[in-house]
């Protein structure tokens, strides 16, 4: 009898030590499932200064001031958002007679959270100008965190266009593909796929799944079944490292062996043509500026291993920046978007490698500089030269 209670006892003990294993196992699943999400898609780190949005998704709060850590040397970065919920000083409503403004949109590039605000190549080129034109030029950093074409069209639709800009300006990011096709899915569209809006998934009414199957309720089954090969083709691609849905794969498609994007491609670009047109009622000329990822312009870009083991990218390799550049190029030139591509320039430094920060892809002060200094003498050649309305859309496209 005492061997039967205690036969039993150790299976009891046996089965709830499994019970505990599968559902640390189910836990450490949810905790990773949570964390990829929350990296590739609302991966905002400025809590203190976003807030989700009914038409851009997120924005930046107004009137706010805190302090970042320099990813490489951590030291403290002053940050402050004006009124207007953008970075730098207040700016003039309406904009005085004697000032030329440029409003520049963007993502983390334009919004320089690694850099002092008057290291930023928005407050750089604005001196260029203000010094070369002998007028006072404002450049106006409107680039948030996070942002992509679609978040910045309807930024300057709803927000930025009471700024009366004499030329607006957009940086595209090479990260841009991959955040255009998380946002996409909240965006409503219009005819010829004019966005409206774009709301926060916390302002949106989710629909209660009823009955949902097992399958959908433990992750610990979904990763069986997807190491056995029985969930279906299209589960198993979004779960692949390789794909915009992961943080691995939102640069895949700079590498040699890219995957076939090109839907996503022509759709991050779309709202260029939009802003173009947009820009075109105000009678302001639009620019786009491109610049590549470190690990295109030098094998030591960006050397941190980890860093570089997140993003997908081979250690002390470089890519080749034709194979993600060149598309973008093509669809610019296909819409007489007028561009300044820093690339080439990029590429004549004697150590590229110092253009950006060891820990991320974004650019340290001499690279800010160098971005400065290129764009800012393209627009002082064309756009705010005397030539400028003749050459507005001819191909006069940056080529250091």
């Amino acid at each position: 009898m005492r061997l039967r209670i205690a036969c039993v006892k150790h299976i009891m003990l046996a089965l709830l030590a499994v019970a505990l294993l599968l559902g640390a196992v189910e836990v450490g699943l949810r905790v990773h499932h949570s964390c990829t999400i929350q990296s590739t898609a609302d991966h905002l780190d400025f809590t203190q200064l976003s807030a989700p949005s009914w038409k851009t998704h997120h924005f930046l709060k107004p009137l706010k001031s805190t302090v970042r850590r320099n990813p490489d040397t951590h030291l403290p970065v002053s940050i402050r958002t004006n009124s207007l919920g953008l970075r730098g000083q207040s700016v003039r409503i309406p904009k005085p007679s004697e000032t030329y403004r440029i409003v520049y949109l963007g993502d983390d590039t334009v919004f320089a959270s690694e850099v002092e605000e008057d290291e930023t190549f928005c407050q750089l080129i604005q001196k260029k100008l203000h010094q070369a034109q002998g007028r006072k030029v404002e450049v106006i950093n409107a680039g948030v965190p996070n942002y992509c074409p679609l978040l910045s069209y309807l930024q300057f639709k709803h927000y930025l266009s009471s700024l009366q800009p004499d030329l607006l300006v957009l940086h595209f990011d090479l990260s841009d593909i991959a955040d255009d096709h998380y946002y996409r899915r909240h965006a409503q569209m219009g005819s010829q796929g004019l966005p409206y809006l774009c709301t926060h998934p916390s302002f949106q009414v989710r629909p209660k799944e009823q009955n949902p199957s097992l399958e959908q309720r433990f992750l610990l089954l979904q990763l069986f079944k997807r190491q056995l090969g029985l969930l279906p083709a299209d589960e198993n691609r979004a779960n692949d490292q390789n794909t915009l849905e992961t943080p691995t794969g939102q640069y895949a498609w700079t590498r040699e062996t890219r995957p076939d994007w090109e839907v996503y491609i022509v759709q991050a670009l779309s709202p260029l043509s939009h802003l173009q047109k947009l820009a075109h009622q105000m009678s302001c000329p639009f620019v786009v500026t491109l610049s590549p990822v470190p690990w295109q312009i030098s094998e030591k870009g960006m050397p941190d291993p980890v860093a570089r083991q997140k993003l997908g990218i081979a250690p002390n390799r470089i890519y080749e920046p034709e194979i993600a550049l060149e598309p973008i190029r093509q669809y610019l030139n296909s819409q007489s978007i007028p561009y300044c591509d820093v690339t080439k320039r990029f590429q004549t430094e004697k150590r590229p490698e110092n253009l950006y920060l060891n820990t991320t892809p974004q650019l340290s002060r001499r690279g800010h500089q160098i971005f400065a200094e290129i764009v800012g003498d393209y627009l002082a050649r064309t756009i705010l030269s005397e030539q400028a309305p003749s050459l507005l859309y001819s191909d006069y496209n940056s080529r250091p």
